[in-house]
């Protein structure tokens, strides 16, 4: 049958993208600015969802600006997706690595220019990362601190650093056999030290440093890459063992980091008036 045939060919229409919401607050913000990196949304639609922008109350408005203007002078600056850029500080943001979205993109911008992008991975760490930073203890710049001694210490890129430190944060808290054995051979508690990641903040920021610190004290090679194995997994030997000696002490690894994004557009706009 000709007109089956022709029927079953005719490809279907791919759905139509949701109309944004309107931008009232950060959250609505970073929606907004990811149904623009998917794709599907229309001229009038962003037209639409920003005329909200308008009406909405004056300190909240203040945020929104800055933060768009400080995505926009680091996305120019650096050369970086302005939407991937807005995702990665929400994502900082939303899980308390950094209070505000200065905080946030003053982070990214002393990362990208102290080397800690130096494999075009920063921003997607943060965004993809930042939850398992934030059940370490692990704050925004601690976090860049701990990035920047790694790759200094021949980690390939971030990722596969902020990758192991997720893995320590899901086994640090499991219960299982294999984590009550590190924590015994590390002359822990199993139960003080699950307690304290399980409080999060600086009491898992604390434990974090016991466990690091705990493997350095570990002289037979042997033994630390067998614990190193139970609390890092696969990560210990790919990523962690080269690094670890530089993950003992990593405050200040990356300097000048409040003022940043201000201090680029500051500098960028200098550099353009004087053409």
């Amino acid at each position: 049958d000709v007109r089956a045939e022709s029927k079953e060919a005719t490809p279907e229409k791919p759905a139509e993208s949701a109309e944004p919401a309107p931008i009232t607050n950060l959250e609505s913000l970073f929606g907004f600015f990811k149904q623009l990196r998917e794709g599907g949304v229309t001229a009038e639609q962003v037209k639409a969802a920003w005329e909200t922008f308008k009406s909405i109350e004056p300190a909240i408005k203040t945020e929104l600006a800055k933060m768009t203007e400080d995505a926009l002078a680091y996305s120019t600056t650096m050369g970086k997706d302005v939407t991937l850029t807005t995702e990665a500080a929400g994502a900082m943001m939303k899980n308390g690595l950094a209070k505000n979205a200065t905080e946030a993109f003053d982070i990214l911008t002393a990362g990208s220019q102290q080397g800690v992008d130096k494999a075009g991975d920063l921003l997607e760490t943060f965004q993809e990362y930042s939850p398992q930073f934030k059940k370490l203890g692990i704050t925004g710049k601690d976090a860049l601190n701990l990035l920047s001694s790694g790759l200094k210490a021949g980690a390939r890129d971030t990722d596969v650093i902020a990758d192991a430190f997720k893995e320590l944060s899901i086994r640090v808290v499991d219960g299982s056999a294999t984590t009550k054995d590190a924590y015994k051979s590390l002359g822990m508690s199993n139960k003080t030290m699950s307690e304290a990641f399980a409080k999060g903040g600086e009491s898992a920021r604390e434990a974090t440093d016991q466990v690091i610190d705990g493997l350095l004290k570990i002289k037979d090679p042997v033994e630390r890459n067998r614990v190193g194995v139970e609390l890092f997994g696969t990560q210990w030997e790919d990523t962690v063992q080269q690094i670890l000696p530089a993950l003992q002490d990593t405050r200040g690894a990356v300097k000048d980091v409040d003022g940043a994004t201000q201090k680029m557009a500051d500098t960028v706009g200098d550099n353009a008036a004087g053409k």
